[in-house]
């Protein structure tokens, strides 16, 4: 930049984001600038700054008061970003003098855009009052001192500055001082930062003497994240915020217009209101939908049967019904008083003042947009009418930010459409095809095939013009090294782009990027004391099935869980779960009532027996009303269905429910010291005079597997059984599974029979075999007494009856040997727990529900579960695991 012939007492224009720099160069050459003025071009036109521009707000109006007479566009004719299209376009009419005359009325709808404009076109607007300043200026002003260094002018404003320079202006450009070109390209974004990063590293460059340019403004919190770990000091020329006080004034006025339950919630989400309880009360709001109207009681003096709820669960529903009161009762005559206030003006003072009392200005950022918005209301004040307007005055806020302020040291980055004066080096990144030239054509409405219709530059001079702008920029420095990358952070492809390739005249290679990252094995590990405390209660290892084989998925997880007990979310809501509970409920009520004929009841008798609880339910979850019924529906559909199902496995077995929800504590040995004691619940033991078998109800289907069992990730089932054979000392024959999902049949027209080659097409018995089929029992069988639980071989998987051999199992276990590696099962994740093994490796699946996975360093990453033990031939009394 060439300030040596900018002389005292002149006036320098430039864009505001220039002025730092040319400060800066100022003092590098140690030449006095107190008597030099550095402006902008509008603050240099009308000698103060910017008018505010009200135009926005006319248009607004104007249209709000004619959309009712159009056609095509009246749906979004108030809209912002239809009206920021139209200010566009008239505003481009107004530059180049483009009379309305001109404009294109070929069919209805350009008519009707002849109209929308003609309407607008008399308001006034900026470029208006900044044609009648350029011509005054032109006329009234000496141009012998002025210099203009705007390197990033459009092609209007170029022909501002090129009328300027005939009456005496100097024009002042960056030189050609380009030396050296280099072109990298890296695998992703984040290589391609890693690569300049360590390019820098490497060759011992000053930060203060580079400028980075970002194509893509995403690149931005990736690079300050490298640099960061580089520390490679940085700052962004024009970084913007998203201002917390601006989300509060927006959420207050939202609300103001729609008092719904989503925007209350908003009140606390964007912290217009902070309170202790505040998370309780945006939970117990979005559960019943309820808004300030409702009466924040709906289940104080309720008595509840804690069937489907549990005493814990009404009590904590109870808990964070209290909790909202209260945070009601503080927050209610504020929005009341709000709510009450009908003119628009007065309810943006209000909203004004809460929030000067409210918010702490820790930061200038908060004072300056705290203006801004002032300004805002300033503009649109006597425009404000209805609801309609104050919606549109949102939409404008939402559109403001602020400037960060930082400590500018290190390295600039900009983009690549704010060009900065001379640095040695200039790094490019994000140089794809995408990402440049970026030049924009006109899109929209009025498209480049509108714009060729008029007196307006074209298509191709707009280009050239675009790309002498970027190349001149590129050629602003001594050393310039671009980047691209060959794919997204996801994977998809990226193309390099073809003008900057065509710029450098070279192709790009791969930098040499080296692996910086040392690998840091964190190990997951407490001593023994530690977990003794944290795990043990009165000596003992306390716990569900369930929890011991949450340790085997992620030991991490039940460290976090059982050690330290942290809280995980509750979940309030009336969820899926409430269905397979009252599933249970009815099962167990059915065969109390009436033994091994519970199958025979009727769809009236069962729905005499839900609807106590679904009205204790709809008592509790008003805003369930409509679910529930639909789900009481389905429910008694689901329950008839599958009581078909099991009738027909009751006729063919000689067992009969002896116990449904069977509440035990059992004991497992660790050591001499130290016991598992188990608690829980056994869904369902039949057994007849000699025997036994255990039912575990599913909501949906399951399978018990060999390599899941003994890695200690499926221990309930066999677990049960052994339970339930000292409870009642008989024979196991086995534990299953039963699914109570609806059967997901599919019903072909028939079959094709080999031999001889026949089609035999499928009757109603055929249909009614496969219904049963999918219900069949599936787990493990411990006794050859098959023919005990199911005498014809059809309603158990693995179970076949053949003329040769009846009814058999490819595989039957040794209940013997089951409990006793069960009991060495226990014993090893007895004493892992307590030698305090607490390592973050999840199995497949783990990860999926827990509630710290968010959180975790090593969330979703599969780890192989391996076998606890050693299996041998005596785990079979038939069969083996290959038959499995």
């Amino acid at each position: 930049m060439n300030i040596e012939i900018i002389n005292e007492g002149a006036i320098i224009i430039a864009p505001a984001y220039f002025h730092v720099a040319i400060r800066k160069a100022f003092l590098a050459k140690k030449t006095a600038i107190g008597n030099i003025r550095i402006v902008t071009l509008s603050t240099f036109l009308s000698d103060k700054t910017s008018e505010v521009d009200e135009s926005i707000y006319e248009y607004y109006q104007t249209l709000k008061e004619l959309k009712n007479h159009l056609s095509f566009n009246r749906n979004n004719a108030t809209s912002y970003s239809y009206l920021k299209d139209i200010m566009a376009f008239i505003n481009d009419m107004k530059r180049y003098d483009i009379s309305i005359d001109s404009l294109p009325h070929n069919n209805p709808f350009e008519e009707e855009i002849v109209t929308i404009i003609t309407s607008l076109y008399p308001i006034k607007t900026n470029i208006d009052t900044e044609k009648l300043q350029v011509y005054k200026k032109l006329e009234t002003c000496s141009f012998e001192d002025v210099f203009i260094i705007d390197e990033s002018a459009d092609l209007y404003t170029e022909s501002i500055y090129r009328l300027f320079c005939t009456k005496g202006a100097t024009r002042i450009h960056e030189q050609s001082l380009l030396q050296e070109k280099k072109w990298f390209h890296a695998l992703n974004a984040r290589q391609e930062i890693e690569s300049m990063a360590q390019y820098i590293i490497e060759n011992q460059l000053h930060a203060e003497d580079i400028k980075l340019s970002l194509l893509d403004p995403s690149y931005l919190g990736i690079v300050q994240s490298v640099f960061q770990r580089y520390q490679i000091p940085c700052y962004a020329l024009e970084e913007q915020e998203c201002s917390d006080l601006l989300q509060r004034f927006i959420a207050l006025l939202t609300y103001y217009i729609d008092p719904s339950t989503e925007n209350l919630k908003q009140l606390f989400i964007k912290h217009v209101f902070t309170h202790p309880y505040g998370n309780d009360f945006i939970q117990y709001i979005s559960l019943h939908h309820f808004t300030l109207k409702d009466t924040f009681e709906t289940i104080k003096d309720l008595n509840i049967s804690e069937e489907v709820l549990s005493k814990q669960e009404i009590d904590k529903l109870r808990q964070l019904e209290q909790n909202a009161i209260g945070v009601k009762a503080e927050i209610e005559p504020c929005l009341n008083e709000l709510s009450c206030i009908s003119d628009s003006s007065d309810v943006l003072m209000y909203i004004d003042q809460f929030i000067c009392n409210s918010f702490l200005f820790q930061r200038n950022e908060d004072r300056r947009m705290l203006l801004s918005i002032r300004e805002e209301i300033k503009k649109s004040d006597e425009y404000l009418q209805d609801h309609e307007d104050l919606r549109f005055l949102i939409t404008l806020l939402k559109n403001k930010s602020v400037k960060s302020e930082q400590n500018e040291k290190g390295i600039v980055i900009t983009s690549f459409d704010r060009p900065l004066a001379h640095y040695q080096y200039h790094f490019v990144l994000g140089c794809t095809q995408d990402n440049y030239p970026a030049f924009k054509a006109k899109k929209g409405i009025f498209d480049e095939n509108y714009y060729r219709q008029l007196a307006f530059p074209s298509l191709a001079s707009r280009y050239e013009f675009h790309l002498e702008k970027q190349e001149m920029n590129l050629n602003s420095s001594n050393v310039l090294l671009c980047f691209a990358p060959l794919s997204t952070i996801d994977g998809k492809a990226c193309e390099t782009s073809l003008e900057m390739e065509t710029f450098l005249q070279q192709k790009a290679v791969k930098y040499p990027i080296k692996n910086t990252y040392h690998p840091y094995h964190r190990t997951y590990e407490i001593n023994e004391e530690v977990a003794h405390r944290l795990f043990l209660k009165e000596n003992n290892l306390h716990g569900s099935i369930s929890s011991f084989e949450r340790y085997m998925s992620c030991p991490y997880a039940y460290y976090l869980r059982y050690g330290l007990k942290l809280k995980e979310p509750i979940d309030y809501s009336f969820n899926n779960a409430k269905s397979g509970i009252l599933t249970h409920l009815i099962m167990e009520l059915l065969v109390k009532r009436y033994g091994k004929q519970y199958t025979l009841a009727k769809q009236g008798e069962i729905s005499d027996l839900l609807h106590p609880y679904l009205d204790e339910i709809k008592q509790v979850y008003p805003y369930e009303r409509g679910n529930l019924k639909h789900m009481e529906e389905r429910l008694l559909q689901n329950i008839m269905l599958n009581l078909e199902i099991l009738h027909e496995q009751e006729i063919h077995s000689s067992l009969h429910p002896q116990e449904c929800e069977h509440h035990f504590d059992y004991r497992f040995t660790i050591d001499e010291n130290h016991q598992i004691i188990l608690h829980g619940i056994i869904d369902r033991i039949d057994i007849n005079e000699d025997f036994l078998r255990i039912i575990d109800y599913k909501s949906s289907k399951k399978q018990l597997k060999e390599e899941l069992v003994f890695s200690a990730l499926q221990l309930q089932l066999i677990t049960y059984l052994i339970i339930a054979q000292k409870l009642y000392g008989k024979r196991p024959l086995g534990a299953f599974y039963y699914a109570f999902a609806t059967p997901n049949l599919s019903l072909p027209y028939g079959k094709l029979k080999k031999r001889p080659l026949t089609f035999i097409e499928y009757n109603e018995l055929d249909h009614l075999r496969s219904f049963y089929k999918e219900g069949r029992l599936n787990g493990w069988m411990c006794d050859l007494n098959i023919e005990a639980m199911d005498d014809d071989g059809t309603h158990i998987v693995g179970v076949r009856n053949s003329a040769a051999s009846g009814i058999n199992a490819s595989t039957i276990y040794n209940f013997e040997t089951l409990e006793t590696y069960f009991k060495v099962l226990y014993q090893i994740i007895g004493e892992r727990i307590l030698h305090g093994k607490i390592d973050c490796e999840s199995a497949e699946g783990a990860c999926t529900y827990c509630p710290y996975a968010n959180v975790c360093a090593k969330s979703y990453r599969i780890y192989p579960k391996d076998e606890l033990i050693e299996v041998d031939a005596s785990l079979y009394q038939k069969g083996g695991r290959k038959n499995a």
